[in-house]
């Protein structure tokens, strides 16, 4: 790829990590629809709002660094991906994944501990608090087995078209 055209790139992807980390800031506390019927106190809506901001911190640092090693990993002439260097790359790409999900586990625990034991009991099964990485490891639309709408989208093999 020449220069300019790889300048334009990380252009590129610089704007979009911008606007992702604007459209996908922490929702308040109250907004939340896991703990919206929890009562909760000055104090612990004062604490959770802390660590959501410290998380969106940590997931935005993370989150910047994966595209780089992603960005990184795309530029590299094909030999190279299937190289060394490109296996280096994903392994760094999955250590980030890692972390981030570690990263969001420990704020959900931390969260828990403000909640008072009645109010855990009231918070549905699948509650992460709003710590999570959205969006990275897959689950929207497109194909494939798993979350998302699943095989409709797209052309079929035999090129008719698919019902929206």
């Amino acid at each position: 790829m020449p220069l300019k055209h790889r300048f334009l790139f990380f252009c590129f992807q610089g704007l979009c990590l911008f606007l992702w980390g604007v459209l996908n800031a922490a929702p308040p506390v109250e907004d939340d629809p896991g703990i919206a019927g929890l009562n909760l106190a000055m104090e612990q809506r004062s604490l959770l709002k802390g660590l959501r901001e410290s998380f969106r911190k940590e997931e935005r640092e993370i989150h910047r660094n994966m595209m780089q090693q992603k960005m990184e990993l795309r530029t590299l002439s094909p030999e190279e991906v299937r190289g060394e260097k490109g296996e280096g790359l994903r392994r760094q790409i999955q250590s980030l994944m890692l972390q981030a999900r570690e990263r969001a586990l420990y704020y959900q625990q931390e969260a828990l501990a403000v909640l008072t034991p009645e109010q855990k009991k009231k918070l549905p099964p699948d509650a992460d608090l709003g710590f999570h990485c959205r969006g990275w490891f897959g689950g929207g639309r497109g194909l494939g087995m798993g979350r998302g709408r699943g095989m409709e989208r797209g052309n079929n093999s035999q090129g008719l078209s698919q019902p929206e």
